[in-house]
This record gives structure tokens, sequence and C-alpha cells, in this order.
């Protein structure tokens, strides 16, 4: 009986000091984690800052109606050439032919953006385009 209590005793504070160690292991490792997860949302925003605080998407949409399709309306999609030192695509919305006052409207114009997604861009293609500025977000910093 009193051997047994005796090893009871000892296994116990062999038990104890494991989990006081083991304790002491989590708490290191938590604050470097902690100390871990700054570095990287402080190297994560500086990436974002690097490619430009405000960037501007564009959503580009299939023709709608008869109306759009009788009328000629028309959007031209271009990007730079590889290797080229121009930044972003430039959408191009071509001559509508409609009568505005009797006039017809026959210029084209251009809109340059950061990136530009085409109507057949799956909501996946487009969040993996935008994850990194939802990250900053849900990180705490600015984002636009």
């Amino acid at each position: 009986g009193v051997a047994l209590i005796w090893r009871c005793k000892q296994e116990l504070t062999r038990l104890a000091t494991e989990v006081a160690s083991l304790r002491d292991t989590n708490q290191r490792l938590e604050e470097a984690r902690r100390a871990d997860e700054m570095t990287r949302r402080q190297l994560h925003n500086t990436v974002q800052e690097l490619k430009g605080n405000i960037r501007v998407y564009c959503r580009l949409r299939p023709l709608l109606g008869e109306w759009e399709l009788k009328a000629g309306a028309a959007i031209a999609h271009h990007k730079p050439p590889p290797g080229s030192l121009v930044m972003g695509e430039t959408v191009e919305v071509l001559p509508v032919q409609q009568r505005k006052g009797g006039d017809r409207a026959e210029r084209s114009q251009s809109f340059t953006f950061d990136k530009v997604f085409k109507a057949d861009t799956t909501q996946e293609s487009i969040f993996s385009e935008i994850a990194a500025l939802v990250q900053s977000a849900l990180d705490g910093y600015r984002v636009c």
C-alpha cells in the first residue's frame, strides 16, 4: 500500500513537472507565433504598397440586348506586350451608332486600368487577384 502511494506521488510530481515544461514551451511558441504574424502583416502590407496603394480594376460584361448589338456597340481590350514598360490594360469603347438630337456618336473612348477582367472571367479568378487586398483589409490596413 505505502509503496503504491509513494510511486503515485512520484508519478504525479513527474507529470506536474512535464505539464509545467509544456506550458512554458507553449507560451514561447505562442509568443513566437504572434511575432511571426506581425512580421507577416508588415511584409504583406509592404508588398501591397510597392504594387501601389490605389488600384483600379475593371470587369467587362457581355453586351446586353438587341439594342447594343444592333447599334454596333463594341468593347476592345488591349494588354501591353510582354516586356513593355507600359503599365496597365486599356479598354476602348468603340463608337455606338445612336442618335442624340440628330447627331451620331462616332468617337471611341479609352480607359486604362491596373487589371481588366473579361466577361468570361470566373469569380474564383477575380478573387485570387484581389485576395491580397482582402487580406490587407483584414489585417487592418487601408486598401483602395
